[in-house]
């Protein structure tokens, strides 16, 4: 095994959450981990104060070694960041840890899928695709590579012939830039409608997108998504709000019982009373003069996502979630 370090100082550090994560890419012979193998393994995490980029290559015998290599790595960080990491990197990586006698253990783990969030957000990118590329272009990510996978590939088996130091450099590159962008595009959530709160000792953003919310009768559904996370769902019967967390999907679904009433100017407004649902007494500011524990939530059946956002935002704050 060959390991390539590298310190990076020039961007952003000053998420929290990052202070806790690992963000990581994989190079393979091919897509299929029953007869292909991890040539790569790209793992970057803070570590006083600058970003350390670790490249793992695995040499013609080495796979078992850059396996067990990242796998300590990732034991000491709870959230794991990836490009189409839960479809693939994680995926193969398991296949080949098992055949290695090796465990991957993503026990309590936060996967972020890059990938899959932007394609449940698809709606919000003027793009062809969501390849990893694309999303860098589009997102202003300058990169210095050009090649493929399959040139990868290439690469990697000229390498095995002939070990050129240039064909080395090509293949770290190409990792590195894949690895060392994940923080940039994790930071361009400005194009997603989200919210961020306080889960447990999870700091999650939660997405919705323009079909998320919908009235029907006195009840509203909310359709949201975020994060995978390896724990137990969540479900909530209260009489107020019903919620199904499939948190190893990163599905959730709210519904709200909303009462009705009529404003002076004979609009119908849905709205909640917050002493029915939290111990403590909330008051918000409202434009329609009600009083100011009752929540709206929709006038004349038209959502008002703003404080919808903010009911949600207030059962994870006061800890209304399990």
């Amino acid at each position: 095994m060959i390991i390539n370090e590298s310190k990076i100082d020039d961007f952003k550090k000053n998420n929290p959450l990052f202070k806790e994560s690992l963000f990581f890419d994989i190079e393979t012979t091919g897509l299929n981990p029953k007869n292909s193998k991890i040539v790569m393994i790209g793992v970057m995490y803070l570590e006083n104060n600058s970003f350390n980029l670790k490249q793992l290559f695995s040499e013609e015998n080495s796979e078992k070694q850059v396996i067990y290599e990242f796998l300590a790595l990732l034991k000491k960080k709870k959230y794991i960041i990836t490009y189409n990491g839960n479809s693939f990197d994680l995926k193969f990586i398991k296949h080949r840890s098992k055949y290695h006698n090796l465990q991957l253990s993503l026990e309590n783990k936060c996967l972020i899928d890059l990938y899959s969030i932007f394609r449940k957000n698809n709606n919000r990118f003027n793009t062809k695709n969501l390849k990893l590329k694309t999303m860098e272009e589009f997102l202003g990510i300058n990169r210095n590579d050009n090649i493929s996978g399959k040139d990868f590939i290439r690469l990697y088996n000229s390498y095995l012939l002939k070990p050129k130091i240039e064909y080395l450099e090509l293949m770290w590159l190409h990792n590195y830039e894949d690895v060392v962008n994940l923080p940039e595009l994790f930071s361009n959530y400005d194009y997603l409608d989200n919210i961020n709160v306080s889960y447990k000792q999870y700091m999650i953003d939660i997405f919705f997108n323009d079909n998320s919310i919908r009235l029907n009768k006195n009840r509203l559904f909310i359709d949201a998504s975020t994060y995978n996370i390896n724990k137990y769902d969540s479900l909530v019967n209260d009489f107020n709000y019903k919620l199904n967390w499939s948190k190893k999907n990163g599905e959730m679904v709210f519904e709200i019982l909303t009462k009705a009433g009529k404003l002076s100017d004979g609009r119908i407004i849905n709205y909640i009373n917050l002493s029915d649902v939290f111990d403590n007494q909330l008051y918000f500011n409202n434009i329609y003069n009600i009083p100011q524990n009752l929540l709206p939530l929709s006038v004349d059946k038209e959502p008002l996502k703003k404080e919808i956002l903010k009911f949600i935002s207030l059962l994870f704050e006061y800890k209304k979630i399990p």
